[in-house]
């Protein structure tokens, strides 16, 4: 599967946006492009956060596994 036609998928979710950014800055310098969604919304009061859900870390399909073996070494938790 090509990059072009490669679709996005959830890698991993945080509760706490700064995680999410910590975790997209380390794929990142691993060249794993990826994105955050919805990192504005949990940044509110955590309550809210909750009720509106996670930020979301996106990756390319075929970084999954890739990207799931960098998280884990790095010890980043997530759900």
């Amino acid at each position: 599967m090509t990059k072009e036609k490669d679709g996005l998928t959830m890698l991993a979710r945080f509760y706490d946006p700064a995680l999410g950014h910590v975790a997209k800055s380390v794929l990142e310098s691993h060249d794993i492009p990826c994105f955050l969604f919805d990192a504005e919304h949990t940044a509110v009061p955590w309550d809210l956060g909750l009720a509106m859900g996670a930020t979301r870390l996106m990756v390319l399909k075929s970084d999954v596994d890739r990207g799931m073996e960098i998280l884990t070494q790095e010890k980043i938790e997530h759900d």
